[in-house]
């Protein structure tokens, strides 16, 4: 069993997923005033001068790309801290990740400001859930068992405020 991941068709073809305990959508970091109004990796798409930021093999960048940006926009990173720097080096103008994360991220650094992208009209944001070992069922059945049970509780909630996480986050995957 690992932590929370993002439920992905390629991961579900090597592991088995619990029920979702998380909903994570995306957001900029931005530099303060957000220069180029960017709210949206469409509108980094429609302005050719929008660098936008992605650590390298997340789901950013499989969104930006279906939402238009091209690859010359995009600046791949190795982690998270080489992303940071350059947006406040003015490399990139935008970083993208979850919103929660960004939300972290810009509380700790003044220079920086955050914009939570809208729900999609395709439907809810990426859900996290634990991963298992496929042949592992009895520990997925269990581990379900009690996530149903705990999931949405007011220990849950108070327990993942002060990771950042809002109702947002929480109340939008539903356990059954």
């Amino acid at each position: 069993m690992n932590v929370p991941i993002f439920v992905t068709p390629e991961r579900a073809g090597r592991v088995a997923f619990s029920v979702p305990v998380w909903s994570l959508g995306d957001g900029f970091l931005l530099r303060q005033g957000n220069p180029k109004a960017l709210t949206s990796y469409r509108a980094v798409a429609a302005r050719n001068d929008a660098r936008l930021g992605i650590v390298a093999g997340t789901i950013q960048y499989d969104a930006a790309m279906s939402a238009g940006v091209s690859d010359s926009q995009i600046v791949a990173f190795k982690d998270q801290p080489h992303a940071i720097d350059a947006l406040l080096a003015g490399e990139i103008d935008a970083y993208a990740s979850t919103a929660v994360g960004s939300r972290v991220l810009a509380s700790a650094n003044k220079e920086l400001e955050v914009v939570a992208h809208e729900a999609s009209k395709e439907g809810a944001a990426p859900v996290g859930a634990f991963s298992f070992n496929k042949s592992n069922h009895a520990l997925l059945q269990a581990v379900n068992e009690q996530l149903r049970k705990y999931l949405g509780s007011a220990d849950h909630r108070a327990r993942m405020a002060t990771y950042g996480l809002t109702r947002t986050e929480l109340d939008s995957v539903s356990v059954a």
